[in-house]
């Protein structure tokens, strides 16, 4: 059976389709409209009369086939031009670009679109507007932005026109949260906290489960935000909170940050060194009862009897900071009774202590030697080989004996 397709189509012109052919399933036969035609409005023209339209939006939005009507022989399909086009983008469940009929809104496009997602703003969207041609004299402009409310939208009758070219921004909600507290530091279980109907300083650390065991008893700090967006400082005093006194156990507002500080950070950690001869130098923190020995050992000690063999033994040096002033003061002390654990090995170490180790090349050079001087004939200094070197063989390298004459 014989048909007319004609309008926005790729190739206007008869085509052949199945006798059962209907007006929805012949789109399949020219591949429906192009980018140009409309997919509201797909007219069958019999006679000269249109007798059937259908809009495809149904189809596609819904699963549910429109209200079809059966081809006949030489029934023309007509594919008008688009109708209206808008553009909606962000806090929307389908963003896209949507063809509207004259009586279709807003509020016709935000359900077409799939509904607004949970977080859309619903008190400002934006319309990206191109001015008609007949009111850009008029306004002095070509585009301009018009702001929405969406909520009055959706509750009008009319749900607000659109025009041909609109692109419609909706907005999303603010991150930030005006119900709750912030806390941190010296508690069990830091992290934001709803405020409720109302919340307490001691009622926020119980819900922390509790203050860690080094809190820091004297003072706790409440940040709170002002209306103009600017902070204040309210220093309080954790004991008394704990205790349920009113004049520190405040009630907390929205975006309060309560800080809980804690005796490590008070105070500094501190720490000790030991540089030269060991298997690992550096810094170590300095913890309670920690003795000479116990960061000689942690440096690495001298369980290997071949590295200890390279070490100066008799000396080495603890550099300590004096008490009472800056100055800083030597104490040598016999490494080879502090391995043994006797000597100073158990003084406790101080803050910036600091143990020099040192090497047997350091103090005894790499290679050591003797010499020999007069009645020889090469007189000078000569390695010492100190395994089993005598003065014969010293007398040898010195040439022997000058000859008498």
């Amino acid at each position: 059976m014989r048909i007319q397709v004609l309008g926005e189509v790729a190739q206007p012109g008869a085509y052949t389709v199945s006798p059962s052919a209907t007006l929805f399933s012949s789109l399949y036969y020219f591949n429906g409209p192009t980018t140009l035609g409309s997919l509201r409005d797909i007219q069958l023209i019999r006679r000269g009369k249109k007798v059937a339209s259908i809009d495809f939006y149904d189809y596609l939005l819904t699963g549910k086939k429109p209200k079809d009507q059966k081809l006949q022989l030489d029934d023309v399909i007509f594919i008008p031009r688009r109708l209206k086009t808008v553009t909606i983008e962000g806090e929307i469940n389908r963003s896209g670009i949507f063809e509207l009929k004259p009586e279709e809104s807003l509020a016709n496009l935000i359900t077409m679109a799939g509904d607004l997602k949970i977080t859309a703003y619903l008190d400002r969207s934006q319309i990206d507007r191109i001015v008609p041609f007949e009111d850009r004299a008029k306004l002095g402009m070509d585009r301009m932005y018009t702001d929405v409310n969406l909520e009055q939208v959706l509750k009008s009758k009319d749900g607000l026109p659109l025009q041909d070219g609109d692109r419609i921004q909706v907005f999303s909600v603010l991150d930030l949260r005006q119900n709750v507290v912030g806390l941190r530091g010296a508690v069990t279980r830091p992290g934001s906290y709803d405020l409720g109907e109302s919340l307490k300083i001691s009622e926020l650390i119980n819900k922390a489960d509790g203050l860690l065991g080094d809190a820091y008893l004297e003072r706790v700090d409440v940040v709170r935000v002002k209306g103009d967006f600017t902070e204040q400082l309210i220093k309080l005093d954790l004991s008394k909170v704990l205790e349920g006194d009113i004049e520190n156990d405040i009630e907390l507002r929205g975006l309060d940050r309560v800080r809980v500080y804690g005796m490590t950070e008070m105070v500094p950690k501190t720490y000790v060194s030991i540089n030269g001869n060991v298997k690992r130098p550096g810094r170590f923190l300095l913890q309670e009862n920690m003795t000479l020995y116990d960061l000689i050992f942690k440096a690495g000690g001298y369980v290997d009897e071949e590295y200890k063999k390279l070490t100066y033994l008799k000396r080495a040096e603890l550099v300590r900071v004096s008490k009472d002033s800056d100055e800083k003061e030597i104490i040598p002390f016999n490494l080879g009774l502090v391995l043994d654990k006797q000597g100073i090995a158990n003084t406790a170490l101080r803050t910036d202590d600091a143990i020099r180790i040192y090497s047997v090349n350091e103090i005894e050079g790499d290679t050591r030697y003797v010499s020999i001087s007069g009645h020889v004939k090469r007189p000078g200094q000569y390695e010492l080989f100190a395994g089993n070197m005598t003065l014969y063989d010293l007398i040898f390298k010195a040439g022997g004996y000058v000859d008498e004459e």
